[in-house]
């Protein structure tokens, strides 16, 4: 049944190369693939809004590296918080719903390496201001997945000029690379650490010419297409099939 959908289908839609490669099409069955990025909404003006008071308290303690999505197995935090010990000056701050109660996990792994002292877990979902602003105080993005259809979460930090560190698993790890806007690295914590290491003394390093965050978030603005994209290859379609 999947087979002669995609057989039939004028031409399929692939967030990322990555992607493109996983999808019924790398096996012949479509004629034309599409990569075309997720869009991005711009950035909330959140100016005079009142933040929670968990959020506060969070951007309080000092810099931090953010992690901005669902708390589950497959985002590979327990790899993040295993490369802190490596990474010493780094803290972390994660956010996102605790769909599969995964958080007793990670806040046990911290304990047990000795770094739960920079751990802070925000267990629920964040929008609004209180997202804008966890945006804006954090140093540095990061999102180990094991696996990542997109990664849009990482693309908003970009777009907000935010370094960002993601494994080669993340479908926006190309995006990453071609922006210059983080680095990509293999998902054993060591690797990780260095990621982190380098992006946290000197986020300008992974950015190319460097520029900082004005730089990277043109850079990631050109490469991050919306609407028109899409509507240029629907156009095409109806032209060709008359």
């Amino acid at each position: 049944m999947e087979r002669r959908t995609v057989t039939g289908a004028a031409a399929i839609h692939a967030t990322s190369d990555l992607r493109r490669r996983i999808s019924p099409a790398s096996a012949g069955h479509c004629r034309k693939v599409a990569v075309i990025p997720n869009g991005v909404d711009p950035p909330l003006d959140a100016t005079g809004q009142p933040v929670s008071a968990d959020v506060a308290a969070a951007i309080g303690r000092g810099d931090y590296v953010l992690s901005l999505g669902r708390i589950v197995w497959k985002k590979g935090l327990d790899r993040l918080i295993a490369a802190l010990p490596a990474v010493p000056t780094a803290r972390l701050v994660l956010a996102g719903d605790d769909t599969e109660a995964h958080v007793a996990f990670l806040l046990r792994e911290a304990t047990r390496l000795a770094v739960a002292d920079r751990v802070t877990i925000l267990a629920r979902h964040v929008e609004g201001a209180d997202k804008e602003s966890l945006f804006a105080a954090a140093r540095a993005f990061a999102m180990p997945s094991l696996s990542e259809n997109f990664g849009i979460a990482a693309v908003e930090a970009m777009r907000r000029g935010s370094p960002v560190l993601v494994t080669p698993e993340v479908g926006v790890a190309d995006l990453v690379r071609k922006s210059g806007g983080g680095i990509v690295v293999a998902g054993e914590p060591a690797a990780v650490a260095r990621g982190l290491n380098l992006l946290l003394a000197d986020p300008a390093a992974s950015q190319g010419n460097g520029g900082g965050r004005p730089r990277l978030c043109q850079r990631a603005l050109r490469l991050v297409v919306g609407r028109r994209k899409h509507e240029d290859l629907y156009e095409t379609l109806l032209s060709t099939r008359g």
